[in-house]
């Protein structure tokens, strides 16, 4: 066969690191590669063929979440990073990483995750807080500590909840209150005046979504149009 081109993908990063099993308590040596396409993939370690790996993932429309404390020694020891991928409320991917360039892949990673935002459909509605389109909700500010998005899809949504008080151990600046069911995107500059900002989304899943709205009246009913649609 004689070729006159071959072309794919961007090569992003490259690290050695480890992968680990569903359950995160188990790991390999791996090696992890990054595309410009949105492909995380993760071949044998030392291997040098991208074309041998296996597709872990694609991060189109996820969340990416650095693990900062390790509770493994072993990581700690070798200045691993643990990074996990989240889709759908679920883990589908933990790996880990250099520490000296997980910052980089951070940013790289969570770059990638947005670029689905174009399949969602018409931006409706933006503020500090959240982002509505045609078929998704991105609330930001969700994950603790690294300040990554939440995604959820408008077909998921169960019920919204527009409170007009929320009792104080019912409520967070940022996590889980006490009554642990509702998990707080962060609203640390309004954190003693949320009751008129917060909506609670019920996604069919535990926890429930919290979040602010700088708008809240125009973006409920935006958001009230979208699930009469469904």
């Amino acid at each position: 066969m004689e070729i006159e081109e071959v072309f794919g993908p961007a090569l992003l990063l490259q690290d050695a690191g480890v992968c680990f099993d569903k359950k995160g308590n188990k790991f390999t040596n791996c090696t992890w590669r990054l595309f410009s396409n949105g492909a995380l993939t993760m071949g044998k370690s030392g291997a040098t063929n991208p074309s041998d790996d296996k597709l872990k993932i694609n991060l189109a429309a996820t969340s990416v979440e650095q693990d900062g404390v390790s509770d493994q020694p072993e990581l700690t020891e070798r200045k691993l990073t643990k990074i996990s991928v989240t889709k759908n409320d679920k883990t589908k991917l933990t790996m880990a990483i250099p520490s000296a360039t997980s910052e980089k892949w951070m940013a790289e990673m969570n770059s990638l995750a947005d670029k689905d935002d174009e399949k969602l459909g018409t931006v409706l509605y933006e503020d500090g807080y959240c982002r509505l389109h045609e078929h998704m909700l991105v609330i930001k500010y969700w994950y603790f500590p690294t300040g990554a998005s939440k995604k959820i899809p408008i077909s998921n949504i169960h019920s919204v909840i527009v409170p007009s008080k929320i009792p104080f151990l019912e409520h967070k600046a940022w996590g889980m209150a006490i009554d642990f069911n509702v998990w707080w995107a962060s609203d640390l500059k309004h954190a003693m005046n949320y009751s008129n900002r917060r909506v609670i989304v019920d996604a069919r899943g535990w926890p429930k979504a919290g979040f602010s709205c700088d708008e809240r009246s125009k973006f409920t009913e935006l958001l009230k149009g979208l699930l009469r649609k469904k």
